[in-house]
């Protein structure tokens, strides 16, 4: 599914709204054992908190109120963040968001130089792909996510 989401979202820049429900059940599935709802209500808090920091970001930027889901940032990436944030205890939440979002500033820069990008960035495909990457290295390794 994380793949699917990757190759929709750089061929449409866009991807299906049933896909989240499905990536989200996969990732309650994948921890069962050691989720909690605290766990992913700590993860939807900061998720939360750092889209209020944008809104604020880009309000006090432009000197009036801007949403940050008109341009910035797509409906599709708040709810890719929300699927997966099962994953994740809060620590590595964090960490995969910071580490993801620079994974995908670097690699869509890196195809703009090359010619090989559009002006927009599929943020919730290039975080599948990543996750992708992240899933298997824990998995090789036996590391678990949470």
């Amino acid at each position: 599914m994380l793949l699917f989401t990757f190759f929709q979202d750089m061929k449409l820049r866009a991807v299906y709204w049933f896909i989240f429900p499905i990536i989200m059940a996969l990732s309650i599935y994948l921890n069962w054992a050691e989720i909690s709802f605290q766990q992913i209500g700590e993860n939807l808090l900061v998720l939360s908190i750092l889209l209020s920091g944008l809104f604020l970001y880009l309000s006090l930027k432009f000197k009036k109120a801007i949403n940050p889901m008109n341009g910035y940032f797509a409906w599709g990436d708040v709810f890719f963040l929300i699927a997966v944030s099962p994953l994740f205890n809060l620590y590595s939440y964090l960490f995969f968001f910071t580490t993801g979002t620079c994974f995908v500033l670097l690699l869509h820069l890196t195809l703009r130089l090359l010619k090989l990008g559009k002006k927009e960035i599929p943020f919730a495909g290039y975080m599948a792909f990543y996750l992708v990457g992240i899933l298997l290295f824990f998995d090789f390794y036996e590391i678990p996510l949470i």
